[in-house]
């Protein structure tokens, strides 16, 4: 329903504008298309080594290699249009219960890793927002910025305190054994960076995006571009119930993007950005998975 009705709305918007979008002409350049894809399919990888770095830490030795976690992590990518967003947990389960990694440190691993990619996207998002300072309404930027710091900071700082008091009561309320996992702050800084490096390059596709077809923008705008992807990306995400937050990340890019540049850039960018992306999950998981039906059956054999 949620979907639709952005559709509709996107319609009408398109219908409203088709005259200034008709004098825009795409001039596709392969080239800055190229390098599009390039940098959106960096950010999958950054979060795979990020991703991979914290499992093989918290597993107290190097169980994965970074080709076998990129086998595994970006094959739920084939999934990221079904209903829910818990496949791709369920299938790293999956697989590497078979090779003696616990599930409960999956859970955890994936649990840290995503607060942290959140956290760093929204960060720079915010970031970019604070240097275009005619177009948003700064105190409310510098306050969610300052809120999302600090609780940052906390985390680093606090992180074992809090997982572990959510553990214990977890494991009192509903009668589990889950495991705790001590993240030392060193690692938690490590994580970061390569989110925060991911998150970059998310934004950089966008901006190569705009270049290679045809949209020649000015640093300011760029910088709302850019922050206008990673702020939509991450509510897309929270919306739970929206298959790869179809249609809500649009829709926000749409209302971030109207009134600060043209028209055509507004209803042009989000479309074309979610295509890329798109393109990204499937070629990447679709090699994902052809990758994983060749090591994972030697490690299960290695295995037993």
């Amino acid at each position: 329903m949620i979907v639709t009705c952005i559709a509709y709305f996107f319609y009408r918007s398109f219908h409203s504008n088709w005259t200034s979008i008709q004098t825009f002409r795409l001039n596709f350049n392969v080239a800055f298309i190229a390098l599009s894809v390039l940098f959106t399919s960096s950010t999958y990888l950054l979060a795979t080594y990020s991703w991979t770095r914290l499992v093989n830490f918290l597993s107290g030795s190097p169980k994965l290699s970074y080709c076998e976690a990129l086998a595994v992590v970006n094959t739920g990518n084939l999934t990221k249009y079904l209903p829910g967003k818990v496949w791709s947990y369920a299938l790293q389960m999956y697989w590497l219960d078979k090779i003696g990694v616990k599930k409960s440190l999956i859970l955890y691993a994936n649990i840290i890793n995503l607060l942290i990619s959140i956290t760093t996207s929204l960060l720079l998002g915010l970031l970019y927002l604070t240097v275009i300072r005619h177009t948003f309404h700064l105190p409310s930027v510098h306050l969610a910025l300052a809120a999302i710091i600090l609780a940052d900071i906390f985390f680093i700082v606090s992180s074992h305190r809090l997982t572990r008091m959510v553990i214990f009561t977890t494991n009192k309320l509903f009668k589990q054994d889950v495991e705790y996992y001590r993240m030392p702050s060193s690692l938690s800084l490590l994580l970061h960076l390569l989110n925060l490096l991911a998150a970059f390059c998310f934004g950089i596709g966008g901006y190569f995006l705009c270049k290679g077809i045809g949209f020649e923008i000015e640093p300011a705008v760029t910088l709302l571009i850019m922050s206008s992807m990673l702020i939509s990306d991450v509510i897309g995400f929270l919306a739970i119930i929206i298959p790869g937050g179809l249609g809500v990340r649009e829709g926000l890019m749409y209302l971030m993007l109207t009134g600060h540049s043209s028209q055509s850039l507004a209803l042009i960018i989000p479309v074309a950005s979610r295509i890329v992306n798109m393109v990204v999950d499937l070629s990447l998981g679709l090699f994902s998975y052809l990758l994983l039906k060749k090591l994972l059956p030697r490690r299960y054999s290695a295995g037993s």
